[in-house]
């Protein structure tokens, strides 16, 4: 029996933004009503999305107080090596 290939349908894990189609059943304030509301929900999926911890080998344009990185070289934010470390009060230190 051959072995199962694991990464076979596999996705990439970048999640493209939303951006709200037309909608044209709804008055003016409506729409714009909606629109306001998935960017909302827009902005709460992507602070989620990078508050997942995560393999990087540099650190992130905008990093979030709480994020958790696992720094891979080149990337060496304490100097030891790597390791997983946290974003807290705007420096990276040590995950305990």
């Amino acid at each position: 029996m051959p072995s199962p290939n694991y990464y076979e349908g596999t996705k990439d894990a970048t999640v493209p933004p939303y951006e709200p189609g037309p909608i044209s059943t709804l008055d003016a304030a409506d729409i714009a009503s909606l629109v306001s509301e998935f960017r909302r929900l827009q902005a709460t999926v992507v602070t989620m999305r990078d508050l997942v911890p995560q393999v990087a080998t540099s650190a992130p344009r905008n990093p979030v107080n709480g994020m958790i990185r696992y720094a891979k070289a080149p990337w060496n934010p304490l100097g030891t090596g790597n390791r997983w470390v946290q974003y807290l009060a705007g420096s990276w230190v040590a995950f305990p």
